[in-house]
C-alpha cells in the first residue's frame, strides 16, 4: 500500500498539524542522540549484556523501522540498503547475536538516520493525511513511528543502566516544587462503579489499548502514592526475601534460583545503610523515592508481607486517570461513549503516617473491616502492567547482574478490594503482568469480591482440527486462557477447560474434560491434533468463589443434542441464589446436574424453553430473565446443537466472525483477521453457518 502524494497543500490546520508531526519526529530524534552523546563509539558497538542489542544497532534499528513506514510504505520506493531489511529487523537475529552483525558503525547510523529523516520530511510536506486511510488517518502511522523511537530510548537506558564498568555522566536533576500531596502510606478509597477502559479515538493509541469498553469494579482502597524505598527496605530488612510464605511457589524457587537478595543494584554499606548503582555512580539510596528494579515476584512477596495485594490493570487504570474536573475517570479518548454510572469522587483518604512503613500482620491472612461494613484485602502495585502478555524474568545474565522482569522505575499504588474472608494461598501468576488475588476460596485469581469470567468460543463451519481452536491459532483458547487481552474479571482461567465436538452424522456430542489448565494438559495436544470436526464448543474455566475444582463444574455441558457453557457468574449462587433457582425448575429437570456449578443451573434453564419448543436464542433469553429475576448476573452463554448456534454478551467480552460457511464466536478473537467484529454488551446473537443475527437482549 502506498499514500497519495500531492504537492504542498496550503491551509492553516493542514499546516498545523504536519507541524505537530515534524516536532514530535524531531523530540524523539534529539532525545535519542543525546542519549548516546557521551558514549565512545567502543561502547556504542559493544554488547553490554546477552539481554540487549549494541546500543548502535538501537539507532540504525530505529532509523530502519522509519524508512520502512513513512518513506517506503507511504511512496512505493526501495531500502538505502537490503541488507537492513536483514540486520535490522528485529524478528531475524535474537539480542545477543546482533554484535557478530555487519552493523553500521556509529557515525553510519548516524548518517543512515539523518538521510531517512530528511527523506521522511519531503513525504510528509506531500502525503494527504487522508481520514479514509487507517494509516494516515490523524498522522497514525507517523505516531507509531514516534513512539517506537521512545521505546527504544527507554530500551538504550535500560542497556546503560545494566552496563558493567561504563560510567554515564549524571543527568542534573531539578529538584521542581516540593510534593505537597498525600504522604506515603496514605490510602484514597475508590467507590468502583463503571469506567470506559480503552479507547475508540484516541489517534495514536496501540492495538492492545482498543477498543474502548465498559469496566465495573467494586470499590476498593488504592495508595495514594507509590512504594517507596523506605518502605520496600522494612521489607528487605524484616527477612523478606527469606521468608517463603511470603512467595509464590514459583516466585520462591525463582528467587533462590537468581539469588534475589533485594532490588536490583541495591548494595550494603558496612554500617548498614543502603547504597544503589545508577548508571554506574554508587549514591545513597533516595528513601522517598519510588523503589525500582523489582520483579513481579518481589512486588508480589511484599504485597502479602504488608498484608495486600496488588491491584488489577483495572482497578489501577481507573485510580490513575481520575479526572478532578469531570468527577469521574478521564476516558482518554473514548468521550463518545457513554458512562452510565460514573463512580463518585475518590475524596476519602485513610492518613499514614509520615515517613511510616507497614507494618506486617502476624500472620498472612484477612485484616479486620475498615471503613465500611465489608472486609477488605488491601492492595499494593509496583507499576501499571501493559495489557498484552508479562514476562515474569529474563533468563540469567552471563554478564553477573542479576535477572529481572524489569529494569524500568516501579510506580505502584496500594489499595483494597472487598472480599470475604477466606484461606490465604499462592495464586497462580496473572500472564499479563497485572495484580493477582492473595486469597480465594477456591484456586484461581480474581480479586476477592470480584465476579470470575472464563474464556470460550463456539464454532460452525468446515471441518478443523480441535488443535486449530484450542492451541495453534494466534491467540487459541489455550494463549487466552493464560494471557486474556480483554478479560476484565479474573486474570487468567487455571481451573480446568473442556470442549465439545459433533461427529459425522451423530447426534449427540463428545466431551473431553479436565481440571488442569488448558496450557499445561499435555494430553490434550495430543487428542486435539487427531480430532477433526465442524461443530465445536470450547471452556476455560476461573472458577466461581465458593465453587469446587471438579470435573462436573466444567463446560462445556451436555443433553441429548445440546453443548452449553457460561462466562460469568450468577452473584449469591451459593448463598440462596442457586436454591431459588433450582426450585423454579419442573420436575424434569430439577435433579439432573452431576456438579454444583451455576452454569448447569443456567444450562437447565434453557432446556426447559427448548423442551417447549424455543429456538436456542428464544431459550437463551428465557434463561437470562429467569436469572435476573432472582439476582444479578454477568452471563455470557454459548448453546449449540451442532447446526445451530446462540450466544448472549452481558457482562464480558464477545466477538464473532463470519464468512460464507461458517460462523464463529469467541471471547476473544482467536487471531488478527479484520472479519473479527465485537458484540456489543446486552446483545443477543443466533445462526448458524448460513450468516447471523444480532440483536438486543
Amino acid at each position: 500500500m502506498t499514500g497519495r502524494l500531492d504537492p504542498p497543500v496550503g491551509g492553516v490546520a493542514h499546516d498545523e498539524r504536519k507541524d505537530g508531526l515534524r516536532d514530535a519526529l524531531a523530540s524523539a530524534r534529539e532525545r535519542s542522540l543525546a542519549l548516546l552523546g557521551p558514549l565512545t563509539p567502543e561502547d556504542q558497538e559493544r554488547q553490554h549484556s546477552p539481554l540487549m542489542s549494541p546500543l548502535v544497532w538501537d539507532l540504525a534499528h530505529v532509523a530502519h523501522y522509519e524508512e520502512l513506514w513513512l518513506v517506503r510504505r507511504l511512496t512505493g520506493d526501495g531500502p538505502t540498503s537490503p541488507l537492513h531489511d536483514d540486520i535490522y529487523d528485529a524478528f531475524r537475529h535474537p539480542r545477543r547475536e546482533r554484535s557478530r552483525l555487519p552493523l553500521l558503525g556509529p557515525h553510519e547510523a548516524r548518517a543512515f538516520a539523518a538521510a531517512v529523516r530528511e527523506r521522511t520530511f519531503e513525504v510528509l510536506a506531500r502525503v494527504d493525511l487522508d481520514p479514509a486511510d487507517p494509516l494516515l488517518r490523524d498522522g497514525f502511522v507517523y505516531g507509531m513511528v514516534v513512539q517506537h523511537e521512545h521505546q527504544h530510548d527507554e530500551t538504550m537506558l535500560a542497556t546503560i543502566q545494566i552496563a558493567d564498568g561504563l560510567v554515564y555522566p549524571q543527568p542534573e536533576m531539578d529538584p521542581g516544587t516540593p510534593f505537597a500531596g498525600p504522604e506515603p502510606g496514605d490510602e484514597v478509597l475508590v467507590d468502583g462503579g463503571r469506567f470506559v477502559m480503552g479507547t475508540d479515538d484516541e489517534p495514536w493509541a496501540y492495538d492492545n489499548e482498543r477498543p474502548a469498553h465498559e469496566v465495573h469494579l467494586r470499590p476498593f482502597w488504592i495508595d495514594a502514592s507509590p512504594v517507596t524505598n523506605r518502605r520496600f527496605a522494612a521489607f528487605v530488612d524484616d527477612g523478606g526475601y527469606h521468608r517463603p510464605e511470603l512467595w509464590e511457589p514459583e516466585g520462591w524457587a525463582f528467587r533462590l534460583e537468581a539469588g534475589l537478595e533485594h532490588p536490583q543494584y541495591w548494595r550494603r554499606e558496612g554500617s548498614g545503610s543502603w547504597l544503589r548503582r545508577r548508571f554506574g555512580h554508587l549514591e545513597a539510596l533516595p528513601a522517598d523515592e519510588p523503589v525500582q528494579h523489582v520483579c513481579w515476584y518481589e512486588a508480589d512477596a511484599y504485597a502479602r508481607w504488608a498484608g495486600r495485594r496488588l491491584p488489577s490493570e483495572a482497578e489501577w487504570e481507573m485510580a490513575a486517570s481520575w479526572d478532578p474536573a469531570r468527577g469521574s475517570a478521564a476516558s482518554r479518548g473514548a468521550t463518545s461513549r457513554p458512562r452510565p454510572s460514573a463512580p463518585t469522587s475518590p475524596g476519602r483518604i485513610r492518613r499514614g503516617r509520615p515517613g511510616s512503613v507497614p507494618t506486617p500482620p502476624a500472620r498472612i491472612r484477612r485484616g479486620p473491616a475498615r471503613g465500611g461494613a465489608t472486609r477488605w484485602w488491601a492492595t499494593c502495585g509496583s507499576g501499571r502492567a501493559a495489557r498484552s502478555p508479562g514476562i515474569r524474568a529474563s533468563g540469567p545474565s552471563p554478564t553477573g547482574s542479576t535477572r529481572r522482569c524489569s529494569s524500568v522505575p516501579g510506580t505502584g499504588s496500594c489499595g483494597e478490594a472487598p472480599g470475604p474472608p477466606t484461606r490465604a494461598r499462592s495464586a497462580p501468576r496473572s500472564g499479563t503482568g497485572t495484580s493477582r488475588s492473595a486469597a480465594r476460596s477456591s484456586p484461581g485469581s480474581a480479586a476477592p469480591g470480584t465476579p470470575e469470567m472464563c474464556r470460550h468460543l463456539a464454532y460452525l463451519g468446515p471441518p478443523v482440527a480441535l488443535a486449530d481452536l484450542l492451541l495453534d491459532a494466534p491467540h487459541a483458547l489455550a494463549r487466552q486462557a493464560r494471557y486474556p487481552r480483554h478479560q476484565v474479571h479474573g486474570h487468567d482461567d487455571p481451573d480446568g477447560y473442556g470442549v465439545g465436538w459433533y461427529e459425522g452424522e451423530r447426534v449427540e456430542p463428545l466431551r473431553h474434560r479436565a481440571i488442569r489448565p488448558i496450557w499445561e494438559d499435555d494430553d490434550l495436544r495430543h487428542l486435539a491434533g487427531r480430532v477433526r470436526s465442524g461443530s465445536v464448543l470450547a471452556a476455560a474455566r476461573l472458577a466461581s468463589p465458593g465453587s469446587p475444582i471438579e470435573i462436573g463444574g466444567n463446560a462445556p455441558f451436555a443433553s441429548g443434542p445440546w453443548l452449553f457453557s457460561l462466562n460469568g457468574i450468577v452473584d449469591g449462587f451459593h448463598g440462596g441464589a442457586g436454591t431459588a433457582l433450582r426450585a423454579s425448575l419442573g420436575p424434569d429437570r430439577a435433579g439432573d446436574f452431576e456438579g454444583s456449578s451455576d452454569t448447569e443451573v443456567v444450562f437447565a434453564l434453557a432446556l426447559e424453553h427448548l423442551d417447549a419448543g424455543a429456538t436456542p436464542g428464544e431459550a437463551l433469553r428465557a434463561a437470562v430473565a429467569r436469572v435476573l429475576a432472582v439476582t444479578s448476573a454477568r452471563l455470557n452463554l454459548l448453546l449449540t446443537d451442532g447446526n445451530r448456534l446462540a450466544a448472549t454478551a452481558l457482562g464480558s467480552s464477545l466477538f464473532r466472525r463470519t464468512a460464507p460457511g461458517l460462523a464463529l464466536v469467541a471471547s476473544e478473537p482467536l487471531d488478527e483477521d479484520p472479519g473479527w467484529r465485537p458484540v456489543g454488551d446486552g446483545s443477543l446473537l443466533e445462526g448458524g453457518r448460513d450468516g447471523v443475527c444480532v440483536s438486543a437482549l
